[in-house]
């Protein structure tokens, strides 16, 4: 139970409709929950705890992605939170990155620790995101693609900082 009054806390805390919580505050919620994850082997907590990670990004990220709605990171510009809340099999997706110096992608998309597979970069244009910079930072992802060419798989152009941290990727040709 103690478990689940500190998930309730953390959700509590970041849920205030009044204010949309910083993106520092939605990663520090992120280390509190997986500190409490990593307290307690105990799966019967699983759901509650991805629940409160929803319910968290509810009000923290201006877009959540889900395999639903994943192709909306190919026209991701601007300074804005992306979030993944689950892993996605992109077999059957067409995807082409739009970004271009204009439009460039600026903002951040965490992974969330989830993976993104069968990615296929496509032959016309960069990888999951056409254009970076400004600060741009992609963060907590594994990416799995599939490319016949050098091709870039996370990025086409890097056009000012750009920061990845924590992604692990795997090319297959």
């Amino acid at each position: 139970w103690a478990i689940l009054i500190v998930l309730l806390t953390i959700v509590v805390a970041c849920n205030d409709e009044a204010s949309k919580p910083s993106i520092e505050k939605l990663d520090e919620v992120n280390e509190n929950v997986q500190a409490v994850i990593d307290m307690t082997s105990d799966d019967k907590f699983a759901s509650v705890i991805e629940l409160a990670k929803k319910a968290v990004l509810k009000n923290t990220a201006d877009v959540i992605l889900t395999k639903d709605n994943i192709t909306e990171l190919q026209n991701a510009t601007g300074n804005m939170y992306y979030a993944l809340v689950e892993d996605v099999d992109m077999t059957d997706v067409t995807y082409l990155a739009t970004q271009v110096d204009a439009t460039a992608f600026t903002g951040t998309f965490n992974g969330m620790g989830h993976k993104i597979y069968n990615f296929t970069a496509p032959d016309s244009r960069g990888g999951l995101f056409e254009v970076t910079k400004a600060n741009a930072l992609i963060k907590n992802l594994d990416l799995h693609a599939k490319t016949n060419t050098q091709k870039a798989v996370l990025i086409g152009q890097v056009k000012g900082l750009t920061t990845i941290d924590n992604c692990n990727f795997w090319i297959d040709k």
